[in-house]
């Protein structure tokens, strides 16, 4: 089930020195940080998505993803997909735990980590460079949005009551984990439905 998770907005007139504006659930202390972000020149290999679920509900496999969608002054759209790998480096878990959970011992909760692999680091790269060349061109950028994508799956029956999750994202601009959607219900992602109930139970690949 997509949960739309986290939509950030970066808005400028053009695709370099890009800020911040406000989206959903972004902490103010978030938005501060996340501003120091330039879209332009960050390292897509030192790149870190996080989200925190509950223990009962767990990203798929290979199926969350980075969605970066450009819009120009003219009106027209470019949106390229990033797929995120797990991450199992040690350094990066015990970092966001240390930053995000310092104090806690919520065991109702799980905490999952991922990054571009060398081959979509590259992809993104070679994405930044051509709106850099479109820009140069003439194609003025009329703002960008990045949103995290996961697709879930349920590990267990769950009960009605709100099922929040919260996205965080690092890059080497911020140093740490910062939240990007705080404690949002999955449950009121979509009016008019149950994204919960609507998630396939775990397998084996999942």
């Amino acid at each position: 089930m997509n949960l739309g998770a986290g939509c950030r907005r970066l808005a400028a007139g053009c695709v370099v020195g890009l800020s911040l504006a406000a989206c959903g659930h972004v902490p103010l202390m978030s938005m501060v940080k996340l501003s120091r972000i330039d879209f332009q020149t960050t390292d897509p290999a030192g790149l870190r998505v996080a989200v925190k679920l509950p223990a009962s509900i767990r990203p798929q496999r290979d199926k969350l993803r980075l969605q970066v969608t450009v819009k120009f002054a003219t009106g027209a759209k470019i949106t390229q997909d990033f797929v995120l790998s797990e991450s199992s480096d040690a350094a990066d878990l015990a970092m966001l735990r240390e930053q995000v959970d310092a104090g806690t011992h919520d065991l109702d909760y799980r905490f999952f980590a991922y990054r571009l692999d060398a081959a979509e680091a590259d992809r993104l790269a070679a994405f930044r460079e051509d709106l850099k060349n479109k820009q140069a061109a003439g194609d003025r950028g009329g703002g960008l949005t990045i949103h995290v994508v996961p697709e879930a799956c349920r590990t267990a029956a769950i009960a009605s009551n709100p099922v929040l999750f919260t996205t965080y994202l690092r890059t080497p601009e911020t140093g740490g984990y910062v939240t990007l959607a705080e404690d949002v219900d999955i449950r009121t992602l979509v009016p008019g439905r149950d994204l919960v109930s609507e998630m396939p139970t775990c397998g084996p690949g999942d």
